[in-house]
């Protein structure tokens, strides 16, 4: 199992839990290809494949398909605004089920068409959400999963921030991806550590050799700061986010009079919405091929979000999700925490100290915390219950949970005999708690037991170890290491899991 391993990873088949999100204008074949080919999910855009790069949806999805065979989405914008747009949308969705497509993420209405189209073919739907309500929507139509646009995404950016927003979706039990902000690879690994099951790019992949925007847009993009993004609602009549230019200053931000009035009529707002769809989809495609929207004299925009403060270059895409995954690997190896659990005799203290040197960060002895009369007790032959251990939970729990915030890397030892021990360690420590199982026969803990001197545990307490264990369950993804292995070879292949 990969370090890389989320709810997200597992539920598309890919190997880094990152999405490079679609993009009108700017998602072209090539693109998605190289994201998906370095072990992320490209999504297409079919917009912008179609009328922006001139090709044919199904011709363009095998171009892909050319460059890799790993896992790619499209995005389906589901607004109902039109019928003959709607009819469209199915069409694109029924060639890319025929292409091999089988990931979605549905935009701006109810996704159950699109859910009941995909799933018996197989098909994964999440949804872009804003705010609770959307996703509760989402979630009533049957989508697998959710894409949390915060207040620093580009394009149409929720209200929140992506802290608050996954706290107000965390609950909902499907995976939950953070888009917005996320320009380097701190940011990628910060959205996992919140509890993010992945990340979805997008203006960092604008600024990509395999993007077919012009150079002016991604050296502008280089050059922005944070300060540089506003919200803007004269292209599309809701705000959007991107590069403030001579042109957005000296404009506005503001939409006109009468496009205002019109987006308050019942009757007028469809007219108004079509209008803004039809005119800023030519002048978005305009700003994005041709270049220039940084001229006094031009009237384009170049979209983005808040993440460019986090650019610096242009680059290949295979290079960004290269790039975030060794950090993440690093962040988990060296900054991760672990518990080694297993009954007395496996080997807990052994295993857990020579880890913690190969990966450079303080290891704690469990047995070290437990307080005076739970040590009197075991010393004398006599079995702890759960509410002689909940203290001792805590304070393991509390160690991991400094440690967590600190951002520095952790190893226990802990018997963690029950999987409600584990539940505890895990809420009250860090989600991201690495359970490494050392398991053995009960004869091998036995003998191991009958040689052990100087510990306080007697071997008499060995059976009632073993009566109370519950082995990991398959999700809760613990890490199984045979003590017939020596110490050696156990921690290597640890190591080698971590790195």
């Amino acid at each position: 199992m990969s370090l890389l391993d989320t709810p997200l990873t597992r539920q598309l088949g890919i190997e880094v839990p990152l999405i490079g999100g679609a993009m009108y204008p700017c998602s072209n074949a090539e693109l998605v290809a190289a994201v998906s080919a370095a072990g992320g999910i490209g999504v297409v855009q079919p917009l912008s494949m179609i009328y922006v790069y001139g090709q044919d949806l199904r011709d363009g999805l095998r171009l892909i398909r050319r460059t890799t065979d790993k896992p790619i989405g499209m995005n389906v914008l589901i607004e109902r605004s039109s019928k003959f747009y709607l009819e469209r949308m199915r069409r694109y969705v029924d060639i890319a089920i025929e292409e091999g497509v089988r990931f979605f993420v549905t935009s701006l209405g109810n996704p159950r068409w699109v859910v009941d189209r995909v799933a018996p073919a197989g098909g994964i739907v999440y949804h872009d959400v804003t705010e609770r309500k959307w996703a509760e929507k989402g979630l009533a139509g049957g989508v697998h999963g959710l894409i949390a646009v915060n207040n620093r995404a580009g394009g149409h950016a929720g209200p929140r921030s992506a802290e608050a927003l996954y706290e107000e979706l965390a609950d909902l039990g499907v995976p939950v991806v953070c888009a917005g902000g996320i320009g380097d690879e701190t940011g990628f690994v910060a959205a996992l550590r919140m509890g993010y099951a992945g990340a979805q790019l997008g203006t960092r992949f604008i600024a990509t050799n395999e993007c077919g925007a012009h150079d002016d847009y991604k050296q502008a993009i280089v050059r922005a700061t944070e300060a540089d993004i506003v919200l803007t609602e004269r292209v599309t009549g809701v705000p959007l986010s991107v590069i403030r230019t001579p042109y957005v200053e000296r404009i506005g931000t503001k939409a006109g009079p009468i496009a205002r009035w019109m987006l308050r009529g019942r009757r007028t707002k469809h007219w108004m919405r079509t209008i803004y769809a039809l005119r800023s989809a030519w002048q978005l495609k305009r700003a994005s091929l041709t270049g220039g929207a940084g001229e006094k004299t031009s009237k384009d925009y170049w979209q983005a979000g808040k993440s460019v403060a986090g650019i610096r270059a242009v680059e290949p895409a295979g290079e960004i999700v290269r790039r975030f995954a060794a950090a993440h690997f690093m962040r988990v190896a060296h900054g991760g925490l672990y518990v080694i659990m297993g009954v007395a005799g496996s080997g807990k203290s052994t295993i857990g100290a020579q880890l913690a040197r190969a990966l450079g960060v303080e290891f704690v002895e469990g047995d070290d915390l437990h307080t005076p009369e739970n040590v009197k007790r075991m010393a004398a032959g006599i079995a702890l219950t759960d509410d002689d251990r909940r203290g001792w939970l805590l304070a393991i729990a509390t160690r991991l949970s400094e440690a967590r915030r600190a951002g520095i890397g952790l190893v226990v030892s802990c018997s963690a005999l029950k999987r409600s021990y584990r539940d505890l360690l895990r809420s009250r420590g860090d989600k991201d708690l690495r359970f490494v199982y050392l398991a053995g026969s009960p004869a091998l803990l036995a003998e191991r037991m009958a040689k052990r001197r100087g510990h306080f545990m007697p071997p008499s307490l060995l059976d009632s170890q073993l009566a109370s264990l519950e082995e990991p369950s398959p999700d809760e993804h613990a890490w199984v290491c045979d003590i017939r292995d020596t110490p050696d070879t156990i921690v290597a292949d640890l190591v080698n899991h971590a790195a």
